[in-house]
């Protein structure tokens, strides 16, 4: 029997607190790479069928990798028959727990109307717009889904929780990276700055990501080529496996070539390689290679806790691949103290930290306009916008790529900080909603809280969770009854601040008693 980690408990009770409260809707749970998604997958439902024997529970995704990993971590954890319906893993057996490929079951919604509930692992590969095998199949199964994604956004639309048409109603649970790196379940990545950068301000984009094949004329050259190996080949000796992320199938292959050129074991995997994927794959993991470069794939479904050297060669604006690449080396081992990232693409530097990534928007209109996120006041504004027409906070505009050397952050830090003093001021916008500013003052710094009870939407459901922790009194409606009550309000004695500069954001509080 599998015994779930404290944290892997602690994401199944909020699912069913969201279905005790909620008559619709569907939750999502945030679990970072590592952090044992299947696991949680199988506690919930060995507490469903322990609590109501006669339910079905139908698990669903779209690689085989997971659908095999799903399959097996049941199997071992619950002692029972697991159905496993696939036809790339050659089985179409169905139990009262069954993983199925989404591929398998789109067009047979009939076999599976039988079950009661549905999750579905790699959620952020169900597609915002309600079309496609997912919404095919949930058109016809109409039952609740439980969602479950490292990564609960997608390129363009943003936030799974986010917008009219959203899938998901609330990400219900969400496990930091940086709390399992503390607790040593996942381990440290790091990241150095690269001789050789890739410039991507001359290359068009195709719903909303660079174009391959402009990618591919403008840095699959063996110039470059040569010259990244040479960066790679420094860490030869002190890094044990590669995992190295190319442009298309030629990039990939010329990358290999030059590895095997300057004396290092490569060996590429792609939609048309000869031979067997899982072989070669097998090969890397019991170290007959030492570098794996990879198109398109190994971003989900891979696990080589090994690898310590993640090479980012293909440049991308998909927040997605951006954190589902990196998470590729989170996996701790025994002789292994960090994983370094050599970001060639400059990712890190357009996409920011993978615990606190850039998410973009699509405006509405022409498509065209790409919207933000206010991190103050959760305002939504077009991108050319330099200060928060709701709480007048300035916008952080990235400046170009260049070809200095410089190191990025792979995870945002993190700092606690004594609070001597806390003061509200009521504020107006500019679009005149009024605001609660809350400001820390911990020894020669200060930070801030937006309390937007008068906003809608995920501000005010915010606001109504700050007030909730430290007032005996019901949620105000106004800003101004909020001032009212302040004498009543319990003041943390520490916080703890994410340094994502220009904006730190405040993550948690410790209140006294």
């Amino acid at each position: 029997m599998i015994k779930l980690r404290d944290y892997q408990q602690e994401a199944i009770d909020p699912i069913f607190k969201f279905f005790r409260s909620k008559k619709k809707g569907n939750p999502l749970v945030q679990a970072p790479t590592g952090s044992g998604k299947t696991v949680i997958i199988s506690g919930f439902c060995k507490t469903v069928i322990e609590k109501w024997p006669g339910q079905k529970i139908l698990i669903i995704s779209h690689v085989k990798e997971i659908l095999y990993q799903n399959y097996h971590t049941l199997k071992t954890h619950l002692k029972k028959d697991i159905g496993l319906y696939s036809a790339g893993l050659n089985s179409k057996t169905i139990k009262q727990i069954t993983v199925a490929g989404i591929q398998s079951i789109y067009n047979k919604p009939e076999i599976f109307n039988q079950f009661n509930v549905i999750i579905v692992d790699e959620a952020h590969t169900i597609p915002h717009i309600r079309n496609g095998m997912y919404h095919k199949f949930f058109s016809q199964v109409k039952k609740r889904v439980i969602g479950f994604t490292a990564t609960p956004y997608r390129l363009g639309t943003g936030y799974l929780t986010r917008g009219e048409d959203a899938f998901f109603s609330k990400i219900v649970y969400d496990i930091p990276i940086k709390k399992l790196q503390k607790l040593g379940y996942l381990c440290e990545v790091t990241a150095k700055g690269t001789n050789n950068k890739f410039d991507t301000k001359d290359i068009k984009k195709q719903a909303g990501d660079y174009i391959t094949k402009e990618l591919s004329i403008a840095f699959d050259r063996p110039l470059v080529t040569r010259d990244i190996v040479r960066e790679l080949l420094r860490y030869k000796s002190s890094r044990k496996k590669w995992l190295l992320f190319a442009i298309d199938i030629d990039h990939a292959e010329n990358i290999t070539s030059e590895l095997k050129i300057n004396g290092v074991s490569a060996v590429c995997v792609h939609s048309k390689m000869k031979g067997d994927r899982d072989k070669i794959i097998d090969g890397f993991r019991h170290n007959e290679f030492q570098a794996l470069v990879s198109v398109a794939m190994l971003t989900t479904g891979f696990d080589v806790p090994e690898v310590d050297l993640i090479g980012l060669l293909r440049p991308t604006e998909s927040p997605n691949l951006h954190v589902q690449i990196i998470g590729r080396g989170l996996r701790p081992s025994s002789n292994k103290k960090n994983c370094l990232v050599l970001d060639f693409a400059g990712n890190l530097k357009r996409l920011g930290p993978i615990d606190n990534p850039v998410i973009k928007i699509k405006g509405s209109g022409t498509g065209e306009a790409i919207m933000k996120e206010c991190e103050r006041c959760y305002e939504l504004v077009y991108a050319a916008v330099r200060i928060c027409p709701c709480c007048d906070q300035k916008f952080k505009f990235k400046h170009k790529l260049t070809s200095k050397t410089d190191e990025r952050e792979v995870i945002t830090p993190e700092f606690v900080y004594d609070v001597d003093s806390v003061s509200y001021l009521y504020q107006v916008g500019k679009k005149g909603i009024p605001m609660l500013l809350v400001t820390y003052l911990c020894g020669i710094k200060t930070f801030t809280d937006y309390v937007c009870v008068e906003h809608t939407g995920y501000a005010r459901t915010k606001a109504e969770k700050w007030w909730k922790r430290r007032s005996p009194h019901d949620v105000p409606e106004t800003v101004k009854e909020a001032m009212s009550l302040l004498d009543d309000l319990v003041k943390p004695i520490k916080i703890l601040v994410k340094e994502s500069k220009p904006y730190p954001e405040i993550k948690k509080y410790k209140f006294g008693g």
